[in-house]
């Protein structure tokens, strides 16, 4: 994930948990009853800030690790089949790429999910495309 996007997640996330802690005290001190909703609040935004700031496609040796909103998953080459560049579900006019897997599964690479609107942003995501070709083509 790009520094400038990283550093976004990591702000925006502080500043949410922030604000939320701030209201989980205040409702702890004056309706300890109604605590339970910022609590919660807090727990999601820091779990999902978390998992923002460590989304990636990392490959290893023979293991591609994609590290996705709610799910890490750890492929070998043989696991999977193509690399395809497709609609990200995450934004309205993104794009990613997709792992098409042997057993005819589809994972998108959350990592790599960008609104690739401009042609310099489209030609990184075919160069972000090409390399993890490459990396499957080494087998």
């Amino acid at each position: 994930m790009p520094r400038a996007a990283q550093v976004y997640v990591a702000a925006f996330g502080a500043v949410w948990c922030g604000f939320v802690a701030f209201a989980l005290v205040e409702t702890l001190i004056h309706q300890p009853v109604a605590a339970i909703i910022p609590a919660a609040m807090l727990a999601f935004g820091a779990a999902l800030t978390y998992r923002g700031f460590r989304i990636s496609a990392i490959a290893h040796g023979d293991t591609l690790t994609v590290r996705n909103y709610f799910a890490t998953k750890h492929l070998t080459r043989s696991d999977i089949e193509d690399f395809r560049i497709g609609r990200a579900s995450n934004q309205p006019i993104g794009q990613t790429i997709h792992l098409l897997l042997r057993n005819k599964g589809i994972l998108a690479i959350d990592a790599a999910a960008r609104p690739y609107i401009t042609h310099r942003g489209k030609l990184q995501l075919a160069e972000r495309q090409a390399k993890l070709e490459a990396w499957l083509s080494k087998a």
